[in-house]
């Protein structure tokens, strides 16, 4: 049975006349978003060669993404450290941005607020203040901080800027729960992109699908039946049938998209066709009271590849580096910022 999104119904054909395509196998260094969009609707959807498009900045930043810059930077950095940190990974750990506390009636803003469960009943928390100025941070800022670890109740507290002046670092000499990391700005300009970075998303345009009976003859005649109202059964329990078939639309693109060389190809879109099969025991899948044996999906879907600019670069002092690459349109208008995270400190 063989389905074609524009027409919203089924055609059976019980031959096995199914093309075997081979793929190659690659993995991809940096494929930092692999969105496999499929229309809610069964209707075929045009493109627009508009997806290839790549968002860059052409107006110099505002000072709030200037200093949110710094503040991304520094999130993505702790965020792939506790990722990656064996001691945590049967530990329950929650990393919140800008939080908003109450101490004695006081609100306190903390950029990045990091709590640690260590175990049942045991738990730290550490705070991080971030401040992407050009002028050293001073002591009053550092007093200020000082502050919200002891509202924040915080084990530690790490504030991150450029630069910080004497009497700021004799401030913080104080206080055995601040550390004063310096984030150094990279220049963007000519900086090489690590692993050929890049950015692919997927959009299904039409999709077919192929069901085989269990006991199915080579002559047997084709039959249509209308995918919005087939009686269907999944081991017993029905199920909508058009609801079931367009997560396996969407796997079977996610699958296909991983053997895209795309590391190879200019920036742009391509039309990429992807199979997948399922098969069932006697009695698994039911539809329309026919016993089927293999349901065989057939994706065309257009790939579209990305390559932004390095917009943003800082080094934070014993953390790491994070490169921040241009906003990128994807499919459907959403906007994506992607960002590469490296030199961590090494968990041993």
């Amino acid at each position: 049975m063989r389905f074609n999104s524009g027409d919203s119904g089924f055609q059976s054909e019980d031959t096995e006349q199914r093309s075997q395509r081979g793929v190659p196998a690659l993995s991809l260094f940096n494929l930092l978003d692999l969105r496999a969009l499929l229309m809610a609707s069964l209707t075929t959807t045009s493109q627009s060669s508009q997806h290839a498009s790549i968002l860059l900045v052409t107006t110099p930043p505002t000072p709030a993404e200037k200093g949110d810059a710094l503040h991304h930077a520094v999130l993505a950095i702790e965020r792939r450290i506790l990722h990656t940190a064996p001691h945590l990974k049967d530990k329950n750990f929650k990393i919140e941005d800008k939080k908003i506390i109450n101490a004695a009636g006081v609100h306190h803003e903390i950029d990045i607020f990091v709590s640690v469960e260590s175990a049942p009943g045991y738990s730290a928390i550490y705070i991080f203040e971030c401040k992407n100025w050009k002028d050293a941070v001073g002591k009053s800022e550092i007093i200020d901080f000082i502050e919200k670890i002891q509202c924040a109740n915080a084990t530690h507290g790490y504030f991150v800027a450029k630069s910080f002046s004497k009497d700021a670092y004799a401030q913080a000499e104080k206080s055995t729960r601040l550390t004063l990391l310096v984030a150094t700005e990279n220049d963007p300009t000519g900086l090489p992109i690590p692993g050929e970075f890049h950015t692919v998303a997927s959009v299904g345009t039409r999709f077919e699908v192929t069901l085989f009976r269990h006991g199915r003859k080579s002559d047997s005649e084709l039959a249509e039946m209308d995918v919005r109202t087939a009686k269907t059964e999944l081991n017993g329990t029905p199920i909508n049938l058009s609801e079931y078939l367009l997560p396996i639309a969407n796997e079977t693109i996610s699958r296909d998209v991983l053997s895209f060389r795309s590391h190879a190809f200019p920036v742009g879109d391509y039309e990429r066709e992807g199979v997948s099969t399922r098969v069932f025991q006697p009695g698994g899948l039911m539809v329309n009271e026919k016993d089927i044996e293999l349901l065989e999906v057939r994706v065309n879907y257009t790939a579209t590849i990305y390559r932004p600019a390095i917009i943003w670069s800082f080094d934070v002092e014993k953390r790491g580096r994070v490169m921040t690459f241009a906003p990128v349109v994807l499919p459907g208008g959403e906007q994506m910022v992607g960002r590469i995270v490296m030199n961590c400190p090494s968990h041993t």
